[in-house]
């Protein structure tokens, strides 16, 4: 199990199911508050063109498609 984010309070852990089941557990930093300030900076730079990652455009009415669409893995990005 890798951990991704959590609560700032300490956590309880049944170490005899992790035992048992011969748990691994690792933690993971993914972000840091330079890596959105980095991100912005990117987003609004004139060299940027967020309609690249853009795989399909619905109109609002047919979003249960979208979603459909994501779920089925034919689509990543979707706009309306």
């Amino acid at each position: 199990m890798v951990v991704l984010g959590g609560s700032r309070k300490p956590a309880t852990l049944d170490m005899p199911v992790i035992q048992e089941f011969q748990i691994r557990i690792q933690g993971a930093t993914t972000y840091r508050w330079e890596d959105f300030d980095d991100a912005v900076d990117i987003i609004a730079s004139d060299d940027f063109d967020a309609n690249r990652f853009i795989t399909a455009t619905f109109p609002l009415p047919r979003a249960a498609e979208a979603f459909a669409a994501i779920n089925a893995g034919g689509e990543v990005k979707i706009s309306s």
